[in-house]
């Protein structure tokens, strides 16, 4: 009877843990149950799973915490933080306390269910499948609109956009993070074609996942998916990897950076990421920038400066509205340097650390 409570118990966190991650990876279900009634009644959700899984660790553990020094510890950290400034109200912390659970708090998810393989199974599975889904609907609309991500991107704040968002939501059409989220699975992807294992599988993901990145018009995210694909065939424990490394290195400071950048912009096949290219392309000739490229160096720049002029930051501030509390809202990285300055350098150091020691 024991064990059979402790099967339940685990079981009914991973359901609890589906119903969440369902509403808040899908944007259709996002879109449809958007009030904050829904968003504090599906966060309850992960709360609960989280909860059921922890006790259940507890129990496999003998009511002992063995926590080790590793990627988990500034991710706790963090967590716990949030929870304080969110309770006490502070900034737009409580606000933004699902998005920074759900993606750090994911990593604490798969340590607990490392008790429960079942459990671990099927809720990989179910993530990939909401993956799978959001891959799908996101490409076909990104065939009839372009421009469809980059619009969902744009933290809207008119009535009318607004109403095109809940449009583009309802068509299940997903924003940035999910195509740089894609990222880390080409990753696995051609780590799996190494080692030779689901090849079928492995290859046509990695095909459709170019697809949808190149189709998202994120030049970012097409730059991150370049080198992340360049990177994983680079083998640097061996001589010839480190050759092609330094090779690599070379090129890029003698090479002429404007024609490198304005011969990509005529082989990838989007227009908008082009755009971006060519206005690279014009800054390496001319050495001034100009469009998106100079708006966003200026958001960058608004980062960067509160960064430098507050050492303790200016708090957990999420409106997403541009220049707003000094923040640009365009570059995650230096966003959460100009929110927690040195807390934030701590952070990532720590966190990059601990996962380039990962076995």
């Amino acid at each position: 009877m024991k064990i059979q409570a402790k099967i339940n118990m685990e079981s009914i966190g991973v359901l609890f843990l589906m119903v969440y991650y369902a509403w808040f990876y899908l944007p259709y279900l996002r879109a449809t149950f958007s009030t904050s009634f829904f968003k504090v009644l599906f966060f309850g959700c992960f709360v609960i799973g989280a909860a059921l899984l922890f006790w259940h660790y507890l129990a496999e553990s003998g009511g002992t915490i063995l926590l080790q020094w590793n990627i988990l510890i500034p991710i706790i950290c963090y967590m716990v933080v949030m929870s304080v400034m969110g309770v006490l109200q502070i900034g737009d912390a409580s606000n933004h306390l699902s998005v920074s659970f759900t993606f750090w708090g994911t990593a604490i998810i798969y340590t607990l269910l490392e008790y429960s393989p079942r459990e671990k199974k099927l809720f990989i599975w179910f993530i990939l499948v909401l993956l799978i889904i959001n891959g799908v609907t996101s490409y076909l609309g990104l065939l009839t609109d372009e421009r469809a991500a980059r619009t969902l991107a744009n933290a809207s704040t008119s009535a009318k956009e607004l109403e095109r968002d809940y449009t583009l939501s309802r068509l299940n059409i997903s924003s940035i993070y999910f195509y740089q989220s894609l990222i880390v699975l080409v990753l696995i992807c051609i780590s799996m074609l190494k080692k030779r294992r689901h090849i079928l599988i492995a290859a046509g993901s990695f095909l459709f996942i170019i697809l949808i990145v190149v189709r998202a018009s994120f030049a970012i995210s097409m730059l991150m998916l370049l080198i992340s694909i360049g990177i994983s065939f680079i083998n640097t424990k061996k001589p010839s990897g480190i050759f092609v490394i330094v090779l690599c290195i070379i090129l890029a400071l003698v090479a002429p950076l404007d024609e490198v950048f304005s011969a990509l912009s005529t082989v990838i096949p989007n227009a908008e990421i082009a755009e971006k290219l060519d206005e690279i392309a014009h800054f390496f000739v001319s050495g001034t920038m100009q469009g998106d490229l100079a708006a966003r160096m200026n958001l960058y720049q608004s980062s960067l400066k509160t960064f430098l002029s507050h050492p303790f930051g200016v708090g957990p501030h999420y409106s997403y509205v541009k220049y707003e509390n000094g923040i640009g809202y365009h570059s995650q990285l230096l966003d959460d340097l100009a929110r927690y300055d040195i807390f934030a350098i701590a952070f990532y150091v720590t966190f990059l650390f601990q996962y380039s020691v990962m076995k």
